[in-house]
């Protein structure tokens, strides 16, 4: 006599020691597709529907999903998480978006100087964009914009790169950091160049790194954080010498960085050792960072961090250990902090968060607001798991 066996029906599994085909294969986290194979967010009809991707806003972070959904998490006093989401979200909540209902990047921003003040922007798909925060949860699409590729969104304006190279710019103007000429508030996008790669929205101030590797930088200049050799705002974009053959370019509050093919440079405010040259000395022009290798740079408020071979590496200001090494000391040049397998990082105001190569986010830093997004709102000098609902 044969021993009796069974066939579980399609989309479903015997993943337990108990007997039956108990396991929804199609929805379990768990045992998303296959028994054993376990997500780090949710499983959708029988496959991962993890994070493709993070980025910082003010206290605030968010992420796309792979099937192009957003969710944000942290402070939402702004509705810059989203209408549907409570004032501290300590978990990620979805956002509605207007059709397609669906993004391709996500960026957020915000200010506190005299009135608070945090936004979120999303690339939908399809090359529209979509705003919400300052007042109003409901994303809303901005008039004017089209076959979108990539924004950024700074203090209190807000960049984006067409297909063609057409570069916009809208929002606070104060310090010329639209690039338009004047210092004018600017409600609707204005063209501001062409023949632009990448566009990087900073404190007030902005940076462009052209078709072929050039950098224009523009706005306030006051830590001469355009790289100019001066301290002089400018109202329109102003080339960056001594840097060639650019490859990336990111802003902070009041310090930019970019990377070439093998090298770092920063620029600008360095109070808090945020250039990483060992030193806390002010720099008006691209300064070298002693970290060969990296794959992508990130900026926030006074810190910087990098990824090299999959690890993190950060610098600068290292308030409620927001440089994720254990510690709340600043530090004036690159610390690894013992984290591999990163895809992407990105920074905050007063956090950071990484990407792992198994789709989960991993944050620490200050998480008063819920930013940390692990259901609580105890800040972690080291990095804590993204906890999804």
């Amino acid at each position: 006599m044969g021993k009796c066996v069974y066939t579980c029906e399609t989309g479903w599994g015997d993943c337990t020691a108990a007997p039956g085909c108990e396991t929804d294969l199609g929805a379990t986290k768990a045992h998303c597709g296959t028994c054993g194979n376990a997500c780090a967010a949710f499983c959708k009809a029988g496959s991962c529907n993890d994070p493709v991707s993070v980025a910082g806003g003010f206290y605030h972070n968010c992420a796309i999903l792979k099937d192009g959904q957003v969710y944000c998490w942290g402070r939402n006093e702004k509705g810059e998480v989203g209408v549907d989401a409570p004032i501290l979200s300590k978990t990620p909540v979805k956002v509605s978006l207007p059709a397609p209902g669906t993004a391709t990047q996500v960026d957020g921003g915000g200010n506190s100087g005299g009135t608070y003040n945090a936004r979120s922007c999303a690339i939908l798909t399809g090359g529209s964009v979509a705003c919400w925060g300052d007042g109003n949860g409901v994303p809303a699409k901005v008039s004017g914009l089209a076959n979108i590729k990539q924004i950024s969104v700074g203090n209190s304006h807000t960049c984006a790169v067409d297909t063609g190279g057409k570069l916009y710019c809208w929002g606070g103007n104060s310090d010329g950091q639209i690039g338009t000429g004047d210092t004018g508030y600017k409600s609707l996008p204005v063209q501001v160049s062409t023949n632009v790669a990448y566009v990087t929205a900073g404190g007030s101030h902005t940076c462009a790194m052209k078709n072929g590797g050039s950098l224009q930088c523009w706005g306030d200049n006051t830590r001469g954080q355009l790289g100019i050799n001066s301290t002089m705002d400018q109202s329109v974009p102003t080339a960056v010498s001594n840097i060639v053959s650019v490859e990336q370019v990111q802003c902070g509050q009041d310090h930019t960085c970019a990377r070439d093919a093998s090298d770092i440079y920063c620029w600008g405010a360095n109070v808090f050792g945020s250039l990483g040259i060992n030193s806390f000395e002010q720099k008006l022009t691209p300064q070298l960072v002693d970290l060969a290798g990296a794959q992508t740079i990130a900026l926030g408020f006074g810190n910087t961090g990098a990824i090299v071979a999959s690890s993190v590496w950060m610098w600068g200001n290292n308030s409620a250990g927001k440089l994720g090494n254990g510690n709340q000391a600043n530090q004036p040049k690159p610390v690894q902090i013992g984290l591999s397998g990163v895809t992407a990082l990105t920074l905050a105001s007063s956090s950071s968060c990484a990407l792992l190569t198994d789709g989960s986010i991993q944050c620490w830093g200050d998480n008063t607001y819920g930013q940390l997004g692990n259901g609580t709102t105890v800040s972690s000098s080291t990095p804590t798991t993204v906890a999804w609902p």
